[in-house]
């Protein structure tokens, strides 16, 4: 009678813990995964339930099995409660082991879920707080940023309208026919980079010229002051193109010019003769288009 009390004992904590009664608690190699740690502790209670409140272990007739042939009962087991507290009622006449066994793992389950609960608490209020925190950061710089943008696009839509204006003006400008070429004159000043934008606008460039028909042509239109044409030497010193990359196979340069005065005059003016000299590009002139 005692030999098969303790193989039942016996059988009971190893159905209970899956281990030997001296080794680590149950469940407890999960590491952090507490809800691995919470299913497998659920499980071996339920698994306890079911053996008290059915008493399903019972010692197999001799079929050829072995002594130790142990058979589990087939009802189903009971749907696992999701309860925070778990309470258990453990009748087992004549087993105390058993009982202390149950209450035990009941206790460390509550313990469990116990600890489990505070970290929870305080993991989540220190996401709470970092949130808030970047929050109010992310807050005060998209303020900043709106502000500096509303700046930036004021500033930026007056230059546009000034730009839009200049370029109404040019499509509006009165346009000059000579054989299969068009030109205009800007009186309207800007520098030379953004004149010869205002003509790719137009559909052209700063105006090339092939000769001197042409080029009186062009003084023209000057209405007796100068103006911006397409000849510059930006690229190298000395090397002449046309911004509609034409060659430049007529020059008109007044005496002593090109003189690259302060090493910075790399853009081409006609004057009121119709005679040429190189400026620096960024000065503000009049400018002739041809398309």
């Amino acid at each position: 009678m005692l030999r098969n009390s303790l193989l039942l004992f016996l059988h009971v904590l190893i159905l209970v813990n899956g281990r030997f009664p001296q080794e680590e608690a149950a469940c407890s190699d999960f590491g952090l995964n507490w809800s691995a740690e919470i299913r497998c502790l659920r499980a071996e209670l339920s698994q306890c339930k079911r053996f008290v409140k059915n008493r399903g272990i019972r010692t197999a007739d001799h079929y050829g099995y072995s002594k130790n042939y142990i058979e589990f009962s087939t009802t189903p087991p009971p749907p696992i409660d999701n309860n925070y507290t778990v309470t258990l009622e453990v009748k087992a006449p004549g087993q105390p082991g058993l009982e202390k066994t149950l209450a035990d793992l009941t206790r460390q389950l509550n313990e469990k879920l116990n600890q489990i609960r505070e970290r929870i608490e305080d993991e989540y209020k220190r996401k709470f707080d970092s949130f808030q925190s970047r929050f109010e950061k992310d807050l005060r710089r998209a303020q900043i940023r709106s502000d500096r943008s509303y700046s930036f696009l004021s500033n930026k839509h007056e230059k546009d309208f000034k730009i839009v204006m200049k370029r109404l003006d040019l499509f509006t400008a009165r346009v000059h026919k000579r054989g299969p070429y068009e030109y205009a004159y800007m009186k309207l000043g800007n520098s030379w980079y953004k004149a010869e934008d205002d003509c790719l606008a137009w559909g052209g460039h700063l105006t090339s010229i092939s000769d001197m028909k042409e080029n009186e042509f062009v003084r023209s239109l000057l209405q007796g002051g100068s103006a911006w044409i397409g000849v510059n030497d930006v690229q190298r010193e000395n090397i002449f193109v046309n911004t509609d990359r034409t060659p430049v196979v007529f020059k008109n340069f007044k005496r002593g010019q090109p003189d690259n005065g302060g090493h910075d005059e790399n853009c081409v003016e006609m004057l009121s003769s119709g005679e040429w000299t190189d400026v620096y590009c960024l000065a503000t002139k009049p400018f002739v288009c041809k398309r």
